[in-house]
């Protein structure tokens, strides 16, 4: 990444006439910063870490492999869709998609292998080849994935509801989308199917959004399916160019990003944000917008006056599930290695939920594996590394297992 789109936080820099800090430097955070931005704002994003971007950031070595550590792939890319739109408005048309082709996924269950195919109509086929006999359930649930993110739609478009307005209607939105974001996907497939390797299968991509099938929301299912259906896609020259495009449009529009910036406060008096502290620095602005998380933002961020005036009940809000991964640097080429563009989902058996619940550091390998072939979907990157391959090797996590480790600095 080309380093003028950000600096080092010094408390002796000028910081005055914010008019928005958002704390984080993820997607969120950059998405509404360039925003605001380009709306005219006077905008400034901190970041703690030493390279902003979050999980759209990649990291490398000097022997030149680099690697991912969040996308791995994007769904809805194809030039007529309005998620496109949405990225060639942040990163002003700069960013280029690479489709992975007709098969984006593959599944292995218990050696068995099933092939995910882009488009609606060559999902109902394929998976109707696979069970022939379930084919009203296949019919069911693509009529469901649509119906509920239809819901999904206008429950979020509720959000920016005045508040007199999502009082008096909002919670008709609420309801109807909460049918199927307040059941577990287990419990919704469970209904339309008792064919298990089909559940299974239909839920073979759940760590993209990161629980297994009793443990997860439909609507959060439903999300990432219909996000996929149309296949996959690859930013050129790597998942880092999302956030380096976009931070180039942010930085053009009078933007700042300031990494190594820990903030420690968001300030507040008379129920209003008054700015920002990094230690002892007190920053000014109109607002904050948090991008760290629900819980450093309210247990960390905010002081235990402000978050009883938020009223939020975050008792029961569990940490995020958590996965351990494998790098791998290779010096041949993708092409000599024949590596696939698509991603490969493997299960030792069809019992997802019990993969996940009784995985252990020892066995978490051997009974589940996401592997992911960056070079060989990056159509740029023979040219900037020749003759080398990566791969990426992700299984289930647990900080538990890691608990002794959990105060030590990382490796770098």
């Amino acid at each position: 990444m080309v380093k003028k789109l950000y600096q080092p936080y010094k408390p002796n820099l000028d910081f005055s006439g914010l008019d928005h800090i958002v704390v984080g430097s993820g997607m969120g955070g950059i998405t509404v910063a360039t925003w605001l931005a380009k709306s005219g704002k006077k905008v400034a994003i901190f970041e703690r870490h030493y390279v902003p971007g979050g999980f759209t950031h990649s990291f490398k070595r000097k022997d030149g492999f680099q690697w991912d550590v969040g996308v791995h792939y994007v769904g809805n890319m194809a030039k007529d869709s309005s998620l496109r739109s949405f990225f060639d408005f942040l990163t002003d048309g700069k960013l280029e998609w690479e489709s992975m082709g007709e098969v984006y996924d593959v599944a292995n269950i218990e050696g068995t292998e099933y092939l995910f195919k882009a488009g609606k109509e060559n999902f109902r086929k394929q998976f109707t080849n696979y069970f022939p006999e379930e084919k009203k359930a296949i019919e069911a649930y693509l009529k469901l994935i649509e119906k509920t993110n239809k819901r999904a739609n206008a429950f979020y478009f509720e959000k920016i509801f005045e508040p007199w307005l999502s009082k008096a209607i909002g919670w008709i939105f609420r309801k109807r989308y909460s049918k199927y974001s307040q059941r577990t996907t287990w419990e919704v497939l469970s209904e339309i199917t008792k064919d298990e390797r089909l559940i299974a299968l239909l839920c073979a991509q759940c760590g993209n959004y990161g629980l297994s099938p009793k443990n997860s929301s439909f609507g959060a299912h439903a999300m990432v399916i219909g996000h996929f259906l149309d296949g996959g896609y690859y930013p050129v020259g790597g998942a880092d160019q999302i956030c380096e495009k976009t931070l180039e449009v942010f930085t053009a529009h009078g933007g700042k990003v300031f990494i190594n910036a820990d903030v420690t406060k968001i300030v507040t008096e008379n129920n209003r944000v008054q700015g920002i502290r990094l230690g002892e620095k007190f920053i000014p602005c109109k607002s904050v917008i948090s991008n760290v998380g629900v819980n450093n933002t309210f247990n960390h961020l905010l002081s235990e006056t402000d978050r009883k005036k938020c009223k939020y009940n975050l008792k029961n809000v569990q940490p995020a599930s958590a996965h351990i991964c494998l790098y791998l640097g290779l010096n041949q080429s993708s092409e000599a290695l024949k590596l696939p563009k698509y991603n490969l989902w493997y299960y030792k058996h069809e019992n997802i939920d019990k993969i996940f619940d009784e995985a252990t550091l020892e066995n978490a390998p051997e009974n589940f594996a996401y592997i992911s072939f960056p070079s060989a979907k990056d159509p740029n990157w023979e040219i900037k590394n020749p003759s080398t391959a990566t791969i990426q090797a992700i299984s289930v996590g647990n900080m538990d297992w890691f608990e002794t480790f959990k105060d030590s600095k990382a490796c770098t």
